[in-house]
């Protein structure tokens, strides 16, 4: 069996995509049985990936490219090409988007959530047309699709009509280094990023999605009623329609306490979930969500949105929240912060679910879809 991988997200770790496929890619090589089976094809950075995969093929040039026109082309052309010069029996595009024309072998898509569709008002304009444009298409083209969560897979079928059948859940997995840490190196990080004040900490990309003006808001509140220090700590890359965020945090008087760290380094973040008293994460639509699951493996309180998958991430190991409620996230901020029970216990859950989710498992679940694919053969 040769199976044919599009790792060139692989190279873009900021992004909940990229820390996807790298570490399915890393986790893959991993697997005995998997490794001489696979070839990870890239569309630039090869010498970048070389290291961490253990001696599988890579496919593709060196030269760092940029624009997402170069990578549609080559996803939607040059990758199909590649995978009938090498008789590939499947082909994984680890995004949702399959060639609209060629198909030369069976193929997988792994499809992490339906935001472009449930909320396209919250994207610009080129981005929701594309996606929308190939999105069912591809779900409907694929013969087989992988989903994070069952939250994912329920919307799939609403919106495309495919079998359940067709379908398999896979859960994401967790790097071992989101850990309990040295006190050491708690400290360390606070005293690099300046952090001198308890915070609560939100990690990912500053879009609308995130509904982080409900959390900017529900900050402000806490910080009328309380006379807790805790500043507000946003670590992630700024995305669409974020740039407004300082000035709204003005307009309720707590542009001062906040803090915008810009992307955090992959190596960094551990320690940055140790030090935070909460991981707040109010987002109106997740397909899985990771940085929930990364604070409770390092034993950090989570309050989260009761929707979507954030609730099947979290389970009973953290406070859940409706994500339109400024009163009741203000309510659980505190709570967490105030009540030294209720953070030992959820801090002692979280860690305990944490160990629930692995790269290896998603791995091996992973390429067990493959070898049914590929046994059923044919392009559907």
């Amino acid at each position: 069996m040769r199976v044919g991988i599009n790792a060139t997200k692989a190279l873009e770790r900021e992004t909940g995509v990229g820390n996807y496929t790298y570490n399915l890619v890393r986790a893959l090589a991993g697997l005995p049985e998997a490794r001489e089976s696979l070839r990870f094809y890239l569309l630039h950075g090869r010498d970048e990936l070389s290291d961490r995969v253990d001696g599988v093929p890579l496919v593709g040039g060196k030269r760092a490219r940029t624009g997402s026109a170069g990578r549609i082309l080559w996803e939607q052309l040059g990758l199909p090409r590649c995978a009938a010069r090498d008789g590939l029996d499947v082909l994984h595009y680890v995004d949702h988007a399959l060639p609209l024309l060629r198909r030369p072998c069976p193929t997988i898509i792994t499809i992490h959530d339906l935001a472009f569709y449930r909320l396209p008002e919250m994207y610009n304009a080129g981005r929701r047309w594309y996606k929308q444009l190939v999105g069912i298409r591809s779900a409907r083209r694929a013969d087989h699709i992988i989903v994070n969560s069952e939250a994912t897979r329920r919307e799939v079928m609403a919106l495309t009509g495919v079998p359940e059948s067709k379908i398999t859940v896979i859960h994401y997995g967790l790097d071992p280094r989101y850990r309990p840490l040295p006190n050491g190196e708690v400290v360390e990080i606070k005293r690099k990023l300046d952090l001198t004040k308890p915070f609560f900490l939100f990690v990912g990309t500053l879009q609308p999605r995130k509904n982080l003006q409900s959390l900017i808001a529900a900050y402000a509140e806490l910080v009328a009623r309380t006379d807790l220090p805790h500043e507000l700590v946003l670590a992630g890359g700024h995305g669409w329609l974020s740039d407004d965020l300082p000035a709204y945090a003005g307009s309720l008087r707590v542009a001062d306490r906040l803090r915008f760290l810009g992307v955090v380094e992959q190596d960094k973040l551990p320690a940055l979930y140790n030090a935070a008293d909460a991981l707040v994460y109010p987002s109106w639509y997740e397909g899985f969500g990771l940085p929930p699951l990364e604070a409770m493996a390092c034993g950090t309180p989570v309050i989260g949105a009761r929707a979507t998958s954030i609730p099947e991430v979290v389970g009973d190991a953290g406070l859940l929240v409706d994500p339109g409620d400024v009163g009741e996230l203000a309510g659980a901020m505190a709570q967490v912060v105030q009540d030294a029970k209720l953070r030992k216990k959820l801090s002692a859950a979280g860690k305990k679910r944490a160990t629930e989710f692995s790269w290896a498992a998603c791995a091996k679940a992973t390429f067990d879809v493959y070898r049914k694919v590929a046994a059923q053969g044919g392009v559907s």
